[in-house]
């Protein structure tokens, strides 16, 4: 066998290892449930079929004729000129779509419960239910092509990171920001199902909530900076509202409160 010959057959090895791989180790007929949805039903053989095809250069590996190329709208963000963003969308097999509409709206349900109960206790930090969803949407997203959902559940992740090693609740415009992500990708979801029109509007969506995310993670606050600061007051999360009166703390107060809280907190 010459190198050529073992060239080839490390790349079709590999099409067809990554085409199984996409499907979340789905590797016989049984399916074990995935994280928020129900087993979903797919004809094993007729992908493991369409893996040989993609070795055998049949099937193009990163689109194909029915893919939608959207120009995206320019982004300006704070600092930055104005740039446009291309994004593909591929046309997905039925049974592909099925896993991963499944396991993605299992993961928005979370990240909705969790931002429910945030909202309910009045503030709270960034859990690692927030961050592991962000993170498996980032990868799912990815190992099906769409990038542009992938980079955004990527910077949703590098937002929850920051906010969860700095100790910081999340402020209501994060947890804006966060809905913003979850109502996109069941558009998304949908727009791949239903009614493929609306991709252009979807994927510009995305586009601008990275921005914000982006623009969230730059404008943390860091006591890092002044942990003398942090240890002579006791500062133990972010933010932490400290009222003083003649040179003494007289309230203390953590997490984000609304106008009305902190006037009520600067009265004598």
């Amino acid at each position: 066998m010459n190198a050529s010959d073992i060239s080839s057959t490390i790349i079709k090895v590999g099409a067809v290892f990554l085409t199984l791989l996409g499907l979340s180790g789905c590797a016989t007929t049984e399916y074990q449930p995935l994280e928020g949805g129900p087993a979903p039903a797919a004809n094993i053989e007729a992908l493991r079929l369409r893996g040989h095809e993609l070795a055998d250069g049949k099937v193009p590996a990163t689109s194909n004729p029915g893919a939608a190329t959207i120009e995206q709208q320019a982004v300006t963000t704070p600092g930055d000129v104005s740039r446009a963003e291309s994004a593909e969308v591929p046309e997905l097999d039925d049974a592909l779509l099925h896993i991963f509409t499944s396991e993605a709206e299992g993961h928005i349900s979370t990240i909705r419960e969790e931002l429910g109960q945030c909202r309910e206790q009045g503030s709270c930090f960034a859990s690692a239910s927030l961050i592991r969803a962000a993170h498996t949407l980032a990868g799912s997203a990815r190992s099906v092509g769409l990038e542009f959902m992938s980079s955004t559940c990527k910077e949703m992740e590098k937002l929850l990171q920051g906010l969860d090693e700095k100790q910081a609740v999340l402020s209501n415009r994060q947890l804006q920001i966060l809905d913003g992500v979850a109502d996109a990708i069941t558009a998304l979801l949908a727009a791949l199902e239903t009614d493929r029109a609306q991709l252009p509007q979807t994927t510009q969506k995305f586009v601008e909530l990275g921005s914000e995310l982006r623009t969230e993670l730059a404008g943390l606050p860091d006591v890092d900076e002044s942990p003398q600061v942090a240890t002579r007051y006791n500062i133990e999360s972010i933010p932490t509202l400290l009222v003083f009166n003649d040179g003494q703390i007289v309230q203390k107060a953590m997490g984000f409160h609304d106008e009305g809280e902190v006037r009520r907190l600067l009265q004598p």
